[in-house]
């Protein structure tokens, strides 16, 4: 007993059994943070086809395809998330499967421990940086920067195809000035990764030309994201930028996968997967690169007052103010809702004011208030959320500071349907202020006010126009 005591402290005061302890830790970690935060999201359900995609495209990882580029073409063709929300996805939804990857290179593949350790440090310290850039950058630099990484990916396997790529030494360690040029690469790998640049293609062209054994560089380059993706995505899964459903689908589905590409299958002809791989690849890449440049630039606060953007010409009629009129504009359960009220309890009067408006207007507005009492709360929001053409969010500072009222806010972005309003002087939450808004700050519920035309006008184009009767 004695002599086993003695050897698990030895393994795990030396450097990679010190490594695999805390990488298991900081695992277990971000496994309870992720699952706690899509349950309070309610995302806690995967999306199938996120299984599949993470299935496939860990299981290629694990034989060294890689797994961001794919996964980035795959969501870009399907439309699976907003192109914002891609490096997240792909560090929160790959990382588990990398640190399952990781164990298992760590344990078997014979490396220098210090250039490890110092590597994965250096790696870490980059994706610390370069989280909280991304999750401040603006939707075209992210798309822009990402396509530039998919072409980046496809040139690469292309070289890989074509033997161009250098074939490495055989030396398991490095001499202190190449020593310090690895350590110094992976910081940069760190923070490029944190935009959706994979690391695992770069790590190992810049070990193998600085004379490192390529079969040494891959606990490095495994170890690095196993250790920076769980850490630096702590700060992802709790950001708006994110689908949960897609990142559980993704870990769920590479578990799994990792295991029976290093146990079972061990290797495989991959030629022709990598000249697919370029093809759909490439294919993505222009698509982000032409969302990047045809956007057009908007302030990080974009408050609008006056006339609606739009260029569809309409008439607002407004019906006369009765009770009864009220009552039609109210969606029943059979009828779709044009407008679903996001807002905090403590801004009712203001909003209550919008929804008369509207529905004076013409429009099916959806509130809570509309909630029969002996509705289930949660399930008749959800309900009412998912069928509105349209999801009105009243910014305020108590909103602002809503997880609810967020939480429908991102919804809506992910789908398309949102539009802002400001009913007092606030910045929108991070991720919001780079859209356009209507200030209703001053207004007094007048529906002939130029502020509630602004309101009505963007709402009104989202919601489908009924055929003539």
């Amino acid at each position: 007993m004695k002599l086993s005591i003695g050897a698990a402290t030895a393994w795990l005061a030396s450097i990679v059994g010190g490594l695999l302890t805390l990488l298991s830790l900081i695992a277990a970690w971000f496994t309870f943070t992720l699952l706690r935060t899509a349950h309070k999201r309610g995302e806690l359900a995967p999306k199938p086809e996120a299984v599949g995609l993470g299935a496939v495209t860990n299981f290629f990882d694990t034989l060294g395809i890689g797994s961001f580029a794919p996964t980035t073409a795959y969501m870009k063709l399907r439309k699976m998330a907003p192109d914002s929300y891609f490096p997240a996805i792909l560090n929160a939804g790959h990382a588990l499967p990398t640190v399952v990857q990781a164990l298992v290179f760590i344990t078997l593949v014979q490396v220098d421990p210090v250039l490890l350790l110092s590597c994965i440090v250096a790696a870490v310290a980059g994706a610390f940086i370069g989280a909280p850039i991304v999750q401040r950058s603006p939707v075209r630099l992210v798309q822009g920067i990402v396509g530039a990484a998919l072409l980046i990916a496809a040139l690469l396997f292309a070289a890989k195809n074509l033997n161009w790529l250098p074939p490495g030494g055989d030396a398991l360690t490095l001499p202190p000035t190449l020593f310090a040029a690895a350590v110094g690469a992976h910081f940069v790998m760190g923070v490029l990764m944190m935009f959706g640049i994979g690391l695992y293609a770069p790590s190992l062209i810049v070990l193998s030309l600085l004379g490192l054994n390529p079969a040494a560089a891959f606990p490095i380059m495994m170890g690095s994201c196993a250790f920076l993706m769980p850490i630096s995505s702590l700060r992802f899964v709790r950001s708006d930028r994110i689908d949960l459903r897609v990142v559980l689908g993704i870990a769920l589905g590479g578990i799994p996968a990792v295991l029976l590409a290093a146990f079972v299958v061990k290797s495989l002809p991959l030629e022709t997967l990598r000249w697919l791989v370029v093809v759909v690849v490439l294919y993505a890449a222009m698509l982000l690169l032409r969302s990047a440049f045809s956007s057009t630039d908007a302030p990080s606060q974009n408050v609008l007052v006056g006339p609606p953007p739009s260029t569809r010409l309409f008439t607002l009629e407004m019906k006369p103010e009765t009770s009864a009129a009220r009552k039609s504009s109210v969606p029943s359960r059979d009828t779709p809702i044009d407008v679903f009220i996001s807002y905090k309890r403590e801004d009712e009067p203001i909003v209550e004011l919008l929804v008369n408006g509207l529905r004076q207007a013409g429009m099916r507005v959806w509130w809570d208030k509309d909630i029969p009492p002996a509705a289930p709360w949660e399930a008749t929001i959800e309900q009412a959320l998912r069928h509105a053409h349209c999801v009105l969010v009243c910014w305020s500072k108590k909103s602002t500071e809503s997880e609810n009222v967020k939480s429908e806010a991102r919804d809506a972005k992910g789908r398309q349907r949102l539009v802002q309003v400001y009913i007092d002087e606030c910045n929108a939450p991070l991720f919001f202020g780079e859209r356009q808004g209507v200030s209703l700050v001053g207004w007094d519920g007048s529906v002939g006010a130029q502020a509630f035309v602004g309101v009505y006008g963007a709402v009104a184009d989202l919601v489908p126009k009924e055929p003539p009767r």
